[in-house]
């Protein structure tokens, strides 16, 4: 029997090393638990502030990048009202220039050339009138010298004929 005790002691102590060892492992995985969860943690925090950082340097960037832009379209908007200014004094003087030499040469020439002809054309006026009044004056002249008295047809055609009062067509 005493194998039989030894063994029970032996087990009861190879029991009681299983539980401690259990106990030291369970031990074991808690810490290292625990050092997970604070590596985990620290991490966190290493992730958070990087991205903190990141996102900092972003808003920075953008906000300069932003700058920039105004600064850049202030600086056009002053060149396009500048070059408007520029357009409008080019255009101003365009419109009044002096005229070119030639120009008004061809203006005068045109211009004594119309002159010309509203003379003509005056003179051929008075020297119409003229022939006219001479030859209603000679008409009336040779009217008197042989006595006739020519019925002539009226200048004003708003005055209709009557045809009942019209002279019958005379036959050859």
């Amino acid at each position: 029997r005493l194998p039989l005790t030894t063994t029970s002691q032996e087990l009861t102590q190879a029991l009681e090393r299983l539980r401690e060892a259990e106990d030291a492992a369970i031990q074991q995985g808690r810490a290292h638990v625990v050092a997970l969860s604070e590596q985990k943690r620290s991490l966190e925090i290493d992730r958070n502030q990087a991205i903190a950082t990141v996102h900092a340097q972003h808003q920075s960037e953008a906000e300069a990048a932003l700058e920039a832009f105004e600064a850049e379209r202030t600086d056009f908007q002053g060149k396009i009202k500048q070059l408007k200014r520029v357009i409008a004094d080019l255009e101003y003087k365009y419109a009044n220039r002096e005229s070119r030499a030639e120009d008004v040469e061809k203006i005068n020439a045109i211009l004594k050339e119309l002159r010309a002809k509203d003379d003509a054309l005056l003179k051929a006026y008075n020297d119409m009138k003229f022939y006219k009044l001479e030859l209603e004056n000679r008409e009336e002249s040779f009217n008197k010298m042989f006595g006739r008295q020519p019925v002539l047809a009226s200048a004003d055609t708003t005055k209709p004929v009557a045809p009942s009062s019209a002279p019958p067509p005379k036959s050859f």
